[in-house]
């Protein structure tokens, strides 16, 4: 983990990191770009950031988690929560989620069975990272599927490849899953309808054994599947289609159509222990459960969960990832002898243009007096937008650590962000374009403005922002319509004034009084190159008379008592007569101050 990066805030997903995300315990780990976010679900904080070894041009395709000892033997081995991600580039990294160090980066390795150099610039393909598996009884192996169809099995600890095959490059696979049953079973499928089984027995001696069958998917654009709670059994989801697969003899033992009133399938998301429910995602973000009749291998739906995720939420929201997994609930607080019931559990995060993203756990539980189940929102995180465009810390006094900084985005939002625990506590949609500045007037109230061209003229739109109440009060309504755009603002230390610059060297003075209500107080038409606000004046302030008065220097601006020798200190004010100061300088490199 980089150890420049002391917090990090995930932003919202790129298309690439939608199938980067994985659950363990109560634990939820997310790709954002290129770095890994850890989360704790019920309190939705933030508790770890990997990053640093994944390049930063790269986004995380892939993870997976595995309980794993990696030290000792027998009784005094260590278990840990190991992380697996692979990477748009062809890496894989593996972690340890309790100090969030690495383990080893695996870069994608050259193919020996390639016999020739035309061969393998031929053969090359894709080098992403397509799914990450964990194989072998003890789980100390690491399965890789790339994007030509290659797969590589490694001994991630040593950082050494084991066995290496391609799969058909021109079908390649790119979904890969391990049965819950036997770990060193593997299925990798395409959006073909190709099925590849792989079982790694022996690694050391290379016995892997290959099956190849076709599934008839010619009205699907893509399938998914998941290993059941029995031997052999395999589910499979076209568009509109849930198979049931015998992989012992290769063929589908049951089929069951989707009815058209509901959305084409998504995803597989989970299977109950006992194999009896199977619960799917679909494009439109609902979710399903079916039952299966083994017997005759064939699916029911017994009920189904409108647009979780998407409900009461802005319109032009989209799902980004999703991970089901199952929690079992003890009602005698006993692990070992309690009872309880298993539930399913669903982590998604959501995206949308106009307002952003939050990742939000929901659990799927029965109704009260009614068939059917419904989702029950847990928690939620809010995800800063992905492009930043103005950021301001908030003011601290003499000594103190910043714990609150408020950011601008392109959405027009302000995100206060609680750097301390890595949250976003409030976020606020005041302008219609991107804000292009934002600064703390006192630690209630924020200014921030954003400008826009329309047609010859420009709209700058400046807001007071309380950040308890929410509740904004515009500046300059009775000036909407600029011939200049505004590049700028800067706001006192007291909170009481703030300056507005405009591209066309003006400058407007602003004070603020009660009840947020601005007041226009001056504007200066002069050629500043830097203009800011200051609690006591700086060296450069004070005036030297040149020839042979020099040495009796006076300050331009008194502010505090003067000493013995006439001269009040540099840096030093008045406390009984607090003061606001603004220092400039001039294209004609003149440097000066004034007291509002």
């Amino acid at each position: 983990m980089s150890n420049e990066l002391l917090l990090g805030i995930p932003s919202g997903p790129f298309a690439d990191n939608f199938r980067a995300i994985a659950c363990t315990g109560q634990t939820c780990v997310f790709g954002i770009g290129s770095t890994i976010t850890v989360v704790e679900l019920s309190s939705m904080q933030i508790i770890a950031t990997l990053t640093g070894e994944h390049s930063q041009t790269s986004n995380v395709t892939c993870l997976n988690c595995s309980q794993s000892k990696l030290s000792g033997a027998g009784s005094s081995a260590v278990c840990k929560t190991v992380i697996a991600s692979g990477d748009t580039q062809g890496v894989v990294v593996t972690w340890t989620l309790q100090e969030g160090s690495v383990l080893n980066v695996l870069p994608r390795p050259r193919e020996s069975i390639i016999s020739s150099p035309k061969e393998m610039l031929r053969e090359e393909g894709p080098q992403s990272v397509q799914a990450i598996c964990w194989t072998g009884y003890d789980c100390k192996l690491l399965v890789a599927l790339y994007g030509s169809g290659q797969v590589v099995i490694w001994d991630y600890l040593k950082g050494s490849v084991l066995w290496q095959t391609r799969l058909n490059q021109k079908e390649a696979p790119s979904h890969m899953v391990q049965s819950p049953l036997d770990r060193t079973c593997l299925c990798l499928t395409n959006d073909a309808g190709l099925l590849y089984f792989l079982r790694a027995t022996d690694i050391a001696a290379g016995r892997v054994t290959q099956k190849e069958y076709k599934i008839s998917a010619s009205n699907s654009k893509f399938m998914r599947c998941r290993f059941g709670a029995k031997e052999n059994l395999l589910h499979i989801v076209l568009e509109h289609t849930l198979l049931a697969f015998d992989s012992g003899y290769g063929v589908p033992v049951g089929s069951t159509a989707l009815a058209q009133r509901h959305s084409p399938f998504k995803d597989i998301l989970g299977i109950s222990s006992d194999g009896a429910s199977l619960f799917c995602v679909h494009q439109d973000g609902s979710i399903s459960c079916w039952s299966l009749n083994h017997p005759k291998a064939i699916h029911s739906m017994t009920y189904i969960v409108p647009t979780l995720g998407l409900e009461g939420m802005a319109r032009g929201t989209k799902l980004g990832h999703i991970f089901g997994y199952l929690k079992f609930d003890h009602f005698n607080g006993d692990a070992g002898r309690g009872k309880g019931k298993e539930n399913f559990r669903v982590v998604l995060t959501t995206t949308n243009k106009s307002m952003g993203s939050y990742l939000c756990a929901y659990s799927i539980d029965p109704l009260e007096g009614e068939e059917g189940f419904g989702a029950t929102l847990e928690s939620m995180l809010r995800l800063l937008p992905p492009n930043s465009t103005s950021f301001c810390p908030q003011r601290t006094g003499s000594g103190g650590k910043i714990r609150l900084v408020a950011m601008g985005t392109q959405l027009g939002t302000l995100e206060i962000v609680d750097i301390g625990s890595g949250s976003i506590r409030r976020t606020f949609k005041v302008h219609d374009s991107a804000v292009l500045g934002v600064r703390w007037m006192n630690p209630d109230v924020l200014i921030s403005f954003s400008s826009s061209k329309e047609g010859a003229v420009y709209n700058n739109c400046i807001v007071l922002t309380k950040i308890h109440t929410g509740s904004n009060m515009r500046v300059r309504d009775f000036a909407s319509k600029d011939t200049a755009p505004l590049r700028g603002v800067r706001a006192s230390s007291s909170g009481n004034y703030f300056a507005l610059l405009f591209k066309n060297g003006l400058t407007e003075l602003w004070k603020v009084g009660k009840d947020l209500i601005p007041t226009r107080i001056r504007v200066l038409n002069l050629p500043f190159t830097c203009i800011q606000f200051v609690d006591s004046v700086p060296q450069f302030v004070y005036k030297q008379r040149p020839g042979p008065d020099a040495a009796a220097a006076k300050p331009l601006i008194d502010l505090a008592e003067p000493g013995a020798d006439g001269l009040a200190e540099p840096g030093t004010m008045n406390a009984t007569a607090p003061r606001d100061l603004i220092v400039f300088s001039l294209t004609n490199g003149h440097m000066g101050a004034f007291e509002i």
